[in-house]
């Protein structure tokens, strides 16, 4: 994939939360056995820092650990592309301006 990097994760062993929470272990077993062999594909823009890339640290270990195969990947683009999608995000959140018609 041209456009996109893969984030290789370390795995995890579910086995090491069972004395740690032993009923909400149980549950999780069952309810992954459910999702046993479907996939997500996670694309993110960036792997370090903000919310989404901090949680995905966490949550495809433990997914892919449960037998849910869980992908990351993270958008490879110029420079640019970030900062109009950051400009986006700022207006949507009430910052006053608009997008040029280059940047559309």
């Amino acid at each position: 994939m041209k456009y996109f990097k893969e984030q290789k994760l370390e795995k995890i062993d579910f086995e090491r939360f069972k004395k740690i929470t032993p009923r909400e272990f149980k549950e999780t077993k069952i309810l992954a056995k459910k999702l046993k062999g479907i996939r997500i594909l996670n694309i993110n823009s960036t792997s370090l820092g903000g919310g989404v890339a901090e949680i995905l640290k966490s949550q495809l270990p433990l997914e892919n650990c449960l037998g849910i195969e869980a992908s990351w990947y993270v958008l490879k683009a110029p420079i640019k592309f970030f900062k109009i999608t950051k400009k986006i995000h700022n207006l949507r959140q009430g910052e006053k301006g608009s997008l040029k018609e280059s940047e559309k």
